[in-house]
């Protein structure tokens, strides 16, 4: 009767543990750091081109949803398109992301391909599914589903799109 009890205790007290850290631990620290997303200005009917550089600490996995929004005077800004991807595993190998544009960053939503003429802001919000999972020991890995989804969040700062020159 005292080992199940002490196995009912250490089971306990493990979840205990693995709800509170993970609740506590920061999304970036332990996954990966999303650095900054930049958008550069483009012409009408052309995708922004897209500055961005990550660092992936361990394999993870993770979904995001990007918001585009125009920029409009007295501050409230109205979303144009919303792009959210399914769960997938961020690799550490993976490359820099280069020679890379808006329409490649929010791919669900064709709306986000080729903005109109305006001043937008793009968000990013990455959901780390089972920040836990990959970090326990294998006996521990039914608890994973315990420990709640990490977020962390990145704006751009605003871009412009110009109209096109009309034609002589």
């Amino acid at each position: 009767m005292k080992i199940l009890r002490g196995i009912r205790l250490a089971l306990f007290w493990a979840f205990v543990l693995t709800y509170v850290g993970g609740a506590v631990l920061p999304a970036s620290t332990l996954w990966f750091d999303p650095g900054e997303v930049e958008f550069s200005d483009a012409i009408e009917g052309r995708s922004p081109a897209l500055r961005y550089s990550r660092t992936i600490h361990r394999p993870s996995l993770i979904k995001y949803v990007v918001l585009v929004r125009e920029v409009v005077p007295g501050g409230f800004n109205l979303t144009v398109c919303e792009a959210p991807s399914g769960p997938f595993t961020y690799q550490p190998t993976s490359g820099p992301v280069i020679g890379k544009d808006l329409a490649w960053w929010a791919p669900s939503d064709p709306r986000c391909r080729h903005l109109p003429a305006g001043t937008y802001q793009v968000e990013t919000v990455w959901t780390i599914v089972q920040p836990l999972g990959d970090l326990l020991p294998i006996w521990m890995q039914w608890l994973s589903w315990a420990t709640p989804p990490k977020r962390v969040r990145r704006e751009s700062e605003p871009f412009t799109i110009l109209p096109r020159k009309g034609e002589d």
